[in-house]
């Protein structure tokens, strides 16, 4: 195999990694040393190996909002019906309480303004 292939097959073998990373077609070229035209090519059997689309490859995702997690080969974890609605009970609390401080916060800047409520 010569240096090109190898870098293909790295390329091929990381590309879902740094996709949800947040780099770009461009990015990941520039990183293995390839050119942009070789990793669009890829994107076919990069797509059918990681059970994605050639078009979800194509869209940029920020990095922020999706970190890399490989779900393809974890089970999915259940919660019995108890569990959730105390995980809800929990939220709806903690947004109650800072419902609860964000109108105190009004309610003091209105004074302090000489407002009303």
């Amino acid at each position: 195999m010569g240096k090109t292939n190898e870098r293909t097959l790295r390329m091929r073998n990381e590309f879902m990694e740094l996709h949800f990373s947040g780099l770009s077609i461009p990015e990941i070229a520039k990183k293995f040393g390839l050119s942009t035209t070789s990793v669009y090519g890829s994107l076919d059997l990069i797509a059918e190996a990681n059970g994605v689309t050639r078009e979800s490859l194509l869209q940029r995702i920020h990095k922020e909002h999706a970190p890399f997690e490989r779900t393809k080969d974890m089970p999915l974890k259940t919660m019995d019906p108890e569990t959730f609605n105390l995980h809800c009970d929990l939220a709806i609390a903690e947004i109650n309480k800072l419902l609860g401080e964000v109108k105190e916060i009004i309610a003091e800047n209105k004074k302090l303004l000489g407002e009303e409520l």
